[in-house]
C-alpha cells in the first residue's frame, strides 16, 4: 500500500482504459515542478465550530478489496471547485485561456491554499477540470494549461494529499455527450484528453 501515497493521481474509469495509448500529440515532457516556500496562518482553523465536525455514522459492511481498502485511505476530501472547472466564459479569447481559473472564484489557486486544507485535517482532494476550453480542433491540450495542473497535483502529493483528478463540464456535443447520436465524438474526444493526462501522470 505504500506505493499509493506518491501515485495518487487517481483517474476515472476511462483512464484506466487509456492509460495504454498514446499522447495526442505534444512537445516534449512538461517541466519539473519547483515547490515555493510556504506558510499556513496561525488561524487557519478558525474557531471550534468551523472545524470539521466530528460525525459518527452507523458502517455499512462492505467486501473487503484492494480497491476498498483504496478508498477507505482516502478519508475526508476537498474538492478545489470553481477552479479549473470554470468554463464557457466567453469573454475570454485563446490567449487569455489560463484565466479560466480564476473566472469564476476571482482567484488562482496558491500553494498556501493547498497548505491550509492539509492543515485542517483533509487528506485527499479533487480537482475536477474543464480539459476543452483549452483544446484545439484535434483536442490537443495545451502545454500552459496541462503544466498548471501538473504543478497544482504537485504541490498536493508534497504535502502527502491523495488527488483525484477529473474531467468536468466537457460534457458538450462538441466533445462528449450522453447519447447515442454523439457516441463516435465523445469516444475521440475522451480518448484524445485521457491519452493526454494519463501520458503526464504515468510515472507517479
Amino acid at each position: 500500500m505504500k506505493w499509493l501515497k506518491r501515485t495518487a493521481a487517481l483517474m476515472t474509469a476511462a483512464a484506466t482504459l487509456l492509460l495504454a495509448g498514446c499522447a495526442a500529440g505534444g512537445s516534449g515532457r512538461l517541466p519539473e515542478t519547483s515547490i515555493p516556500d510556504y506558510t499556513v496562518p496561525a488561524n487557519v482553523l478558525g474557531e471550534a465550530s468551523d472545524l470539521v465536525p466530528d460525525v459518527q455514522v452507523d458502517k455499512y459492511h462492505v467486501p473487503e478489496s484492494e480497491g476498498m481498502d483504496f478508498i477507505k485511505e482516502l478519508h475526508l476530501g476537498w474538492n478545489l471547485g470553481n477552479t479549473f472547472d470554470a468554463s464557457d466564459a466567453g469573454h475570454l479569447s485563446a490567449e487569455q485561456e489560463m484565466d479560466y481559473e480564476k473566472v469564476w472564484c476571482g482567484e488562482i489557486t496558491k500553494i498556501e491554499n493547498i497548505a491550509a486544507i492539509k492543515a485542517a485535517g483533509f487528506k485527499s482532494i479533487r480537482i475536477p477540470v474543464s480539459w476543452h476550453n483549452p483544446v484545439d480542433e484535434e483536442f490537443k491540450i495545451s502545454r500552459a494549461w496541462m503544466t498548471r495542473v501538473k504543478e497544482v497535483v504537485d504541490w498536493c502529493l508534497d504535502m502527502d494529499l491523495y488527488v483525484i483528478v477529473n474531467t468536468h463540464h466537457d460534457n458538450d456535443e462538441a466533445y462528449y455527450y450522453p447519447d447515442s447520436a454523439h457516441m463516435e465524438s465523445s469516444k475521440k474526444y475522451l480518448t484524445a484528453v485521457w491519452s493526454q493526462i494519463a501520458d503526464v501522470f504515468k510515472d507517479y
